[in-house]
């Protein structure tokens, strides 16, 4: 695929969250700084709104008549209080206060979120500071969908009626899927498909780019890069959670691109892969040109690369890049087959041998052996790394925690 991808637009007009962290002079006092949040917490409560404003105090003592925990803001409560100490003293205070705009920006995000209402029909409350933004209305996704079911998630693209390519607001909805599976605990493996059984991906969706090519510089979307790459998921490189590719037809492009970014790939025997970015004037920049001469040897893949030749998928496994091949019809059974043996292991077990390997990759044996593995520190501390040994002395089957 080409560069370019994901959208990274202005937010749309209307209701928008928005909390400004204000870094004051070392200097301001508790005064001033308790003066302006009892302006800005008066605007919002009016409107059922409460504004959080935390103000570390940095002056030797509070001017009477100013007494902080008036507004409920952190500080002296009484003006004889002694001088903080000066490690305390050099820090900037820091005002959490949101302006007028962003005051009624925050209301407007809130009432329209349901939130402003009670059962009983009366006004409810909303916190606007750090700690406790208001969280907008989820929107419903548009171009794929996620299914968890147990510690698993499954990601569906839901666009057949393009062969599952991807434009760039699809791209920015996969980024958040792959940053909501990164941050949920509970969550320990991935499945990525496409809907239907023609395509996994067909990769970028070239007809989108080129109507945005047509349309006059000043209105097509300010287009950029989702910070995870092609689908959210091809330039993630922290992400060592193990995801499974199950590929159900065409993965070409950005398609295959997204499926080398996965750890397993399984293949429906009917299925087609391949980089044919060069037969359109591209390149496969979303990693494929790097991933693909680490997957297979050399000569092999810069026969399919120059040339954007399909590789079918029984010379795909021939080849090793292809985990197993199965007709269609036993594809589920497969996948899940991967996946149940997965779970059978320590979560954080399987972190680590992802983080180790794939960052071996970068370094000599000997540097390899010697590194030091963010998830293998938290393995060894952790609770299943004495739940391992245990269970099989007893014989029984480990509960596994990921803690």
């Amino acid at each position: 695929m080409a560069a370019g991808g994901a959208v990274v637009g202005e937010a749309p007009d209307g209701c928008a969250d928005a909390v400004v962290v204000a870094e004051a002079e070392a200097e301001a006092t508790v005064g001033v700084a308790a003066t302006l949040a009892a302006l800005a917490t008066g605007v919002a409560v009016a409107a059922g709104v409460r504004v959080l404003v935390e103000v570390p105090v940095v002056s030797a003592t509070v001017p009477a008549g100013t007494g902080a925990a008036a507004v409920g803001v952190p500080g002296e409560e009484s003006p004889a209080q002694p001088t903080r100490s000066a490690e305390r003293a050099r820090r900037p205070p820091t005002i959490f206060m949101p302006n007028t705009r962003q005051i009624l920006a925050a209301i407007c995000a809130w009432l329209s979120s349901g939130r402003g209402s009670s059962a009983d029909g009366t006004r409810g409350g909303g916190d606007v500071g750090f700690g406790a933004h208001p969280t907008p209305p989820e929107k419903p996704m548009q171009y794929c969908k996620v299914e968890t079911k147990g510690h698993v998630a499954y990601v569906t693209i839901t666009r057949p009626e393009v062969f599952n390519a991807l434009h760039a607001p699809a791209n920015l909805e996969l980024n958040g899927v792959w940053d909501n599976f990164a941050a949920d605990d509970n969550l320990w493996v991935a499945v990525l498909t496409g809907e239907g059984d023609r395509a996994f991906s067909a990769g970028n969706d070239l007809k989108y780019t080129a109507e945005m090519s047509r349309l006059p510089a000043e209105q097509r979307p300010q287009a950029g890069w989702a910070a995870g790459g092609f689908g959210g998921l091809t330039s993630r490189y922290d992400l060592f959670k193990p995801i499974v590719a199950r590929v159900n037809g065409y993965a070409l492009g950005g398609g295959l691109e997204l499926a080398l970014a996965c750890d397993i790939m399984v293949a429906a025997d009917h299925a087609e892969i391949g980089l044919p970015e060069p037969k359109r004037g591209l390149i496969a920049g979303a990693m494929g040109v790097h991933r693909l001469p680490r997957h297979i040897p050399l000569k092999a893949a810069m026969g399919f690369m120059l040339t954007g030749r399909h590789i079918k998928a029984q010379r795909a496994y021939e080849l090793g890049l292809v985990s197993e091949v199965v007709p269609l019809a036993e594809l589920d059974a497969c996948v899940d087959g991967y996946v149940e043996d997965i779970l059978k292991c320590a979560p954080l077990s399987v972190r680590a041998t992802k983080e180790a390997a794939m960052k071996g990759l970068e370094m000599t044996l000997q540097a390899a052996g010697e590194g030091r593995y963010e998830w293998e520190l938290a393995r060894r501390k952790s609770a299943d790394a004495v739940e391992g040994p245990r269970a099989f002395a007893e014989k029984r089957t480990p509960n596994w925690t990921g803690a």
